[in-house]
């Protein structure tokens, strides 16, 4: 079970996904006004390292069980590939310790 909770972690914390938006009305986020038409950066990453969200979130921790990351976007957002991409990094891990058992 560690190597399904070292990849989501590895995900979690190293986020590949930092995606921009363009803004459909005006509004503010966190007192600061935005305007419909302007862009504005969704990062995942920092999400991924929100305190209230998990614990000691700057710290990579193999065995972190509670592991709620949106680190492949999330609701009507969430990557169609992220299955293959859990898939695909399980599989290269998998072989990186077989092809350098002493790393």
């Amino acid at each position: 079970m560690l190597w399904l909770t070292f990849t989501e972690e590895v995900v979690r914390y190293y986020a590949p996904v930092t995606m921009g938006r363009r803004v459909i009305g005006d509004t503010e986020i966190q007192s600061c006004p935005v305007r419909a038409g302007e862009q504005v950066l969704v990062t995942f990453p920092a999400a991924n390292h929100d305190l209230l969200a998990f614990d000691d979130p700057h710290e990579f921790r193999i065995d972190r069980a509670e592991n709620r990351h949106v680190a492949f976007g999330l609701g009507v957002h969430r990557c169609l590939g992220s299955n293959l991409a859990r898939l695909e990094m399980h599989i290269a891990f998998h072989e990186w310790v077989r092809a350098f058992p002493n790393f």
